[in-house]
């Protein structure tokens, strides 16, 4: 997740909430797939979503809306 996301509080402050959920999942002898479904980056997307703007991405997409919108004049 840190390739993607910075190393901002917000973003931070999730790990200790993701460890959590693992510590659980792993005492009730949960497969981490199991926990994280089948498609891994859309649970590391979901986790992020509360703190996109803080993310690389997040601002990457900020950056490009806001290049285009200039281009269009608008």
């Amino acid at each position: 997740m840190l390739n993607f996301a910075s190393s901002d509080p917000g973003v931070i402050n999730l790990f200790p909430e993701m460890l959590d959920m693992f510590e659980l999942a792993a005492a009730e002898g949960r497969d981490v797939l199991e926990l994280v479904g089948n498609d891994v980056m859309a649970f590391c997307d979901g986790l992020l979503e509360g703190v996109s703007a803080q993310t690389w991405t997040g601002k990457m997409r900020a950056k490009m809306n806001e290049s285009i919108h200039k281009k269009l004049g608008r």
